[in-house]
């Protein structure tokens, strides 16, 4: 379920930024958020667990789409994903 809203969340901020996101960027994200996922589902509360990860994935993508606004891209790209992570401290997302 995380992957659907993670993925209904980036569609949607990538509308509202007005950009797009690059196939393996994409790949990455996903996989990404297919570890977090299994994360969630190990946890004790994976309800309560899956909310923050929720949360923070939206977090996560804010760093994303500012790192594409820094460096004036028109897509997400690998190097904004790896900005994103680079800056991190956001429960499960840069756990993994």
């Amino acid at each position: 379920m995380i992957r659907e809203t993670c993925y209904r969340i980036l569609m949607e901020r990538l509308r509202s930024a007005r950009l797009g996101i690059e196939p393996f960027c994409l790949q990455d994200l996903l996989r990404l958020i297919d570890q977090v996922e299994e994360r969630v589902n190990a946890r004790p509360d994976p309800v309560e667990a899956s909310i923050q990860a929720t949360t923070g994935f939206d977090q996560f993508l804010s760093r994303m789409i500012d790192e594409a606004r820094r460096t004036n891209a028109q897509s997400l790209f690998e190097g904004t994903l790896a900005a994103a992570r680079a800056r991190c401290g956001i429960l499960f997302w840069c756990e993994v």
